[in-house]
């Protein structure tokens, strides 16, 4: 990328951490809040809702919304003046729109129909259909993000995932403190939903207006287009979120609920590829169907992968080495403790993942998404088998199946960075300059991991909160400055990269 399309970027950066930072902390006092108040037991049922609805949520989405981000990078290389391309943008959008109305209600309807015909827990049957009816709101609304992320226009899909955050975690937090329970939580979910299609689709109307199309052809390349992300989205989705529906049939609700803690917690950090992808896929898409900038585009993807491990490099490492500690001062010494093994695959979990993340985007930039789509459907029939084999086994011999559900996870997105591997287009990533900052960062994580390891704890006072806390601010803090300056001897991330970002500050 080029200073002033590294800048923009860095502002989008900006905008998007800034919100995650917002965010992250609403979620963190969910994350407090929710296991505590509804007990393991309705927490499972919670957590099952989730994970029920959002494989269901993939074919209300058809894989239609990273088309459409793609679609207008693409038809918008000059992302600030959209003028020319007007009539184009909206014939699109409008097309786009009335296939997704007609998709959501009816995914809607089979998912529900299909939960009232073979469940037999009433409550978890419940909170899915009340947890589904916010799905519909988010799948609408987040098909018009896809818009202004095409655009790089963060701000406003920022704000409203902001105001929306704000709402789950403050009306949950205030119901369940007043003696209200799992039900009431749910609504919540579809208020906040609500809310932020009101707030998002405002803000389209005034660029795009919203408008409704029926253009057979149209149609067609909007479905086809999406078909290879649809199955993708699909079976990654099945992979990320069968494993909660087979712990449910093969253990109980208390250990669902241990497993959700503990994936609760490391889904709470996948905002880190979640920026990247969401920032930096527009710009990288524009750079890598430019045929006179592929040497920029090969640049770049070293770059990013140096950034990314630079920031996932440490977040795993605190994750793993203090997640029993971290659950300890959330939830006490109590059931959910169980979910410390869990937690630590799932920390080597984000850092496989981060990775993959942005594999998965270099391969979609170069068209490549239709042989990534495979991936997933390999990675779809793996994963089960593997959960069918683990669960049962790490049950009975640990009375605890998450840990094989866990384990089953780590073990597909070792499976899934082999295959981004393969599908690389030969010459994007040069193993020959990746292999030794890779390297680099994980010598600068293993001192880390010692020194967190080896720092005792300050505090004796360790039944107070405070104390727990304080401990683990200083063993995380001194780890990361351990990991900082071995970082720095180390040269990683190299001088070039860091230039370029500060070359793009100054000519700002």
């Amino acid at each position: 990328m080029a200073s002033g399309t590294t800048l923009r970027a860095m502002k989008n950066a900006l905008i998007q951490g800034t919100s995650q930072i917002i965010t992250w902390s609403l979620t963190w006092a969910l994350l407090i809040v929710l296991p505590k108040e509804l007990g393991d037991a309705n927490f499972g049922r919670y957590f099952f809702a989730i994970s029920y609805c959002t494989m269901f949520g993939t074919l209300m989405n058809l894989g239609i919304n990273t088309w459409l981000a793609r679609e207008i990078a693409i038809e918008t290389p000059d992302h600030s003046n959209i003028s020319e391309k007007h009539q184009l943008l909206k014939k699109i959008t409008g097309n786009v729109y009335s296939i997704k109305l007609i998709l959501t209600l009816a995914t809607y309807i089979v998912q529900s129909a299909i939960l009232m015909s073979v469940g037999k827990d009433t409550i978890a049957m419940q909170a899915s259909l009340i947890i589904g009816i916010s799905f519909v709101f988010d799948n609408l609304s987040f098909t018009v993000s896809s818009i202004l992320q095409g655009l790089e226009r963060m701000f406003y899909i920022n704000l409203a995932g902001i105001i929306s955050k704000i709402i789950i975690t403050f009306g949950a937090i205030y119901l369940l403190l007043t003696g209200h329970g799992l039900l009431e939580v749910c609504w919540v979910h579809v208020v906040s939903s609500i809310v932020y299609a009101l707030i998002i689709f405002s803000v389209i109307h005034k660029t795009i207006p919203v408008s409704l199309g029926w253009n057979k052809s149209w149609m067609k390349r909007i479905i086809h287009g999406g078909l290879p992300f649809l199955i993708w989205t699909i079976f990654s989705e099945i992979y990320l979120r069968v494993d909660v529906i087979m712990l449910k049939g093969m253990t109980n609700d208390s250990i669902v609920g241990w497993y959700g803690a503990g994936f609760r917690l490391y889904n709470a950090f996948m905002f880190l590829p979640h920026i990247f992808n969401t920032v930096f896929f527009p710009p990288m898409t524009r750079v890598a169907n430019d045929p006179d900038k592929q040497e920029a585009f090969k640049k770049n993807v070293h770059r990013l992968l140096n950034l990314m491990l630079l920031v996932a490099t440490p977040v795993s490492i605190v994750l793993f080495v203090l997640a029993k500690p971290a659950l300890l001062l959330l939830y006490g010494d109590g059931p959910y403790l169980n979910a410390a093994p869990c937690l630590q695959l799932f920390a080597a979990s984000l850092f496989l993942t981060c990775i993959d993340v942005l594999l998965a985007t270099i391969l979609v930039t170069k068209n490549k998404e239709k042989q990534w789509s495979y991936m997933a459907v390999i990675a779809a029939m793996f994963n089960p088998a593997m959960n069918a084999w683990m669960i049962p086994w790490t049950q009975n011999a640990y009375g605890n199946g998450g840990i094989g559900a866990a384990g089953a996870t780590v073990i597909t997105e070792i499976l899934m960075m082999f295959g981004a591997l393969c599908l690389l287009p030969k010459g994007i990533l040069s193993f020959k300059s990746a292999l030794p900052n890779v390297a680099k960062a994980l010598i600068a994580g293993a001192a880390m991991a010692a020194t967190i390891y080896l720092i005792p704890d300050v505090f004796a006072l360790s039944s107070i909160k405070l104390g727990q806390f304080l401990n683990l601010a200083i063993r995380a803090s001194s780890g990361g400055i351990v990991f900082l300056i071995m970082a720095y001897i180390l040269q990683f991330p190299p001088k070039e990269d860091i230039a370029h970002i500060v070359d793009a500050i100054k000519r700002r």
